[in-house]
């Protein structure tokens, strides 16, 4: 990928073999943090490396990400949600779980509905982290299995394909560092100074 010629100092190893590592990375990110949308990293990222290599790395980043960010919703409670969600999505899709909890596997089968958002509103209902995890890992080989073959398939014909890698790397690297970075110093230091001295 050029995107990687540009961002990886030289020397490292071969760029196709960093490609899907980073991937990885840009898929878990974007599932807990980045506002970037999901169906549009997947679909380049399946362009780039085609459906074999990118369905396991999307499988994997989206398990691992939407679990991550359950933990966090349950951790952090409502709070974290409002800050993650937009309102009118939010409610949207809360009351759409409360009707039909029975089709909480849906949102994870199909790549129509936004999984980070309804990760962070399962996080703080009463659904059990196992039954989560069992949900991601059944329903998300459908998932990620249909957004890579339709990239893989489809993906060529977009112009200028390396230069929305490259920004679409550039947007998450920014966002990270000027918004996620500084929250996380914000946190830490305002859990420091309040925990109490050992004296």
């Amino acid at each position: 990928m050029i995107a990687l010629l540009l961002l990886l100092p030289f020397g490292l190893p071969a760029v196709e073999e960093l490609g899907p590592l980073l991937f990885f990375f840009v898929i878990l990110t974007e599932v807990i943090v980045a506002p970037i949308p999901g169906g549009v990293i997947a679909f380049v990222g399946s362009a780039q490396l085609g459906l074999w290599t990118a369905w396991p790395i999307l499988y994997a980043g989206n398990v691992i990400g939407s679990n991550v960010l359950f933990h966090l919703a349950r951790r952090f409670g409502r709070p974290f949600v409002e800050r993650h969600t937009k309102e009118k999505q939010r409610l949207k899709y809360e009351r759409a779980l409360e009707r039909h909890p029975r089709l909480l596997w849906i949102p994870y089968a199909f790549p129509v509905f936004p999984i980070d958002v309804i990760s962070a509103l399962l996080g703080v209902s009463g659904l059990r982290r196992r039954w989560f995890l069992l949900i991601t890992l059944l329903a998300l080989p459908s998932y990620t299995g249909i957004t890579a073959l339709v990239g893989s398939r489809y993906g060529h014909y977009i112009p200028w394909l390396n230069w929305i890698s490259i920004a679409i790397l550039v947007l998450l690297g920014i966002y990270l560092l000027a918004f996620v970075l500084p929250a996380l110093v914000r946190r830490g230091r305002r859990s420091g100074s309040a925990t109490p001295d050992g004296d």
